[in-house]
């Protein structure tokens, strides 16, 4: 019954750019199944990480849409994760979205990944390394889902121009130990603004602003002073589907995203070179008890640089560089009084990935990564090398940009 009540997740209301190749009849809807295979034989463990030494299997992705009627299209997105010998069946997206109700204007509702930032709306198999950027283990857990509704506008103007609202229930990015008492039923509210356009020929560009404001984010005295209680309540949450993978939390969350594109009179098929970066700060992770203990920061942040070169029609390199603030400690509410200490740390890591595309449809790739963890007891060093595959068969959802 689990798995079925997550296949069975609100439903949604859509008008977006999201870039489906959906059927063009509604007298004979079509209905497009397709999945994409993830394995990998991993040496060292990263940081934040899920994955774990050995050969393993990440997302497996089973995708169904189409339209509905001439009205409506749907999406619904099932993953199968395996963890510690365990097999698990979430839902990353199950929403539907209208079709041209209004020129530019959309409307989404139901589990969808939020817009904020650049890496976050895209699918893990899409990326050029094995593992997101530190950053956003730390800050969204790999990447960002929940149940929601939101609005996206694209300007009718020359240069690209977007706008989009988001509200979730927020419940699986909640704080640790939050009391159930003290969540909403909406808790998180997001926005986005993107911008962008060609210079030429050969060359495009986009910029991004995103914010995330999350009403339980904070660690206050009153999660404190009901730990047994909020585990237990994280535990569930998990059960359902609405855990993060997300290592801190906090009030805000704000970033900042540049991407450059270059292909050689805009043909990707044998060149082409995509940099990207992201910065994003994480402020007000405490109320203002527990911020007054030793250590506690009033915000952290992070970012990465990132440069995936396709010099041939079957082969891609990529390197990227990036940095995160995190923090560790214990702290304990008894009878009015805040006891502990916090610690922070640096991570950094440096990739470096060679990609050979059998197709658009296959990929194996062999990512390095050197990391460091530099905190209150030294410097840690960890080196990890990933062999992976990322196979799709049947049909499949054009990439954003």
């Amino acid at each position: 019954m689990k798995i079925l009540n997550k296949l069975l997740v609100a439903a949604t209301i859509s008008f977006t750019t999201f870039p489906i190749a959906f059927a063009e009849t509604t007298d004979d809807p079509q209905i497009n199944i397709g999945v994409v295979f993830d394995g990998r034989f991993q040496e060292g463990v990263r940081s934040l990480s899920e994955f774990e030494e050995g050969f393993g299997l990440g997302e497996t992705e089973l995708t169904i849409f189409g339209n509905i009627d001439d009205k409506f299209r749907g999406v619904l997105t099932p993953v199968l994760e395996f963890e510690g010998g365990e097999t698990e069946v979430d839902v990353e997206e199950a929403f539907i979205e209208a079709i041209g109700l209004a020129p530019g204007l959309n409307l989404r509702a139901g589990r969808f990944f939020s817009e904020f930032g650049y890496l976050n709306p895209v699918h893990l198999h899409e990326d050029d390394f094995a593992d997101r950027p530190a950053v956003y283990r730390a800050y969204l857990g790999d990447h960002y889902f929940d149940n929601g509704v939101a609005v996206d506008f694209l300007a009718p103007t020359d240069q690209f121009f977007s706008v989009t609202l988001e509200v979730f229930d927020g419940e699986g990015l909640s704080a640790p130990d939050t009391p159930e008492s003290e969540i909403d039923t909406v808790n998180v509210v997001g926005g986005s603004v993107n911008f962008g356009g060609d210079s030429g020929t050969s060359n495009s560009w986009q910029v991004g602003l995103s914010g995330l404001f999350n009403e339980n984010g904070m660690v206050t005295t009153s999660s404190l002073g009901t730990h047994e209680e909020g585990e237990e309540e994280n535990e569930e949450a998990e059960e359902d589907g609405h855990g993060h993978g997300a290592a801190l939390t906090g009030d805000t969350l704000l970033g900042l995203d540049f991407v450059w594109k270059w292909a050689p009179n805009g043909n990707l098929k044998d060149r082409n070179l995509t940099l990207s970066a992201e910065y994003i700060r994480l402020d007000d992770l405490f109320d203002s008890a527990v911020g007054a203990v030793e250590g506690a920061p009033d915000n952290v942040d992070g970012w990465y640089l990132s440069a995936a070169y396709q010099f041939a029609p079957s082969w891609t390199f990529g390197l990227r560089y990036g940095e995160v603030d995190i923090y560790e400690g214990e702290v304990e509410f008894d009878e009015g009084v805040i006891e502990g200490e916090f610690d922070q740390e640096t991570i950094s890591e440096l990739d470096i990935s060679l990609a050979w595309h059998s197709s658009h449809f296959s990929t194996v790739r062999a990512t390095y990564t050197r990391e460091e963890l530099d905190g209150h007891e030294g410097t840690e060093e960890e080196n990890i090398f990933v062999l992976q595959y990322v196979m799709s068969l049947g049909a499949h959802r054009s990439h954003t940009f």
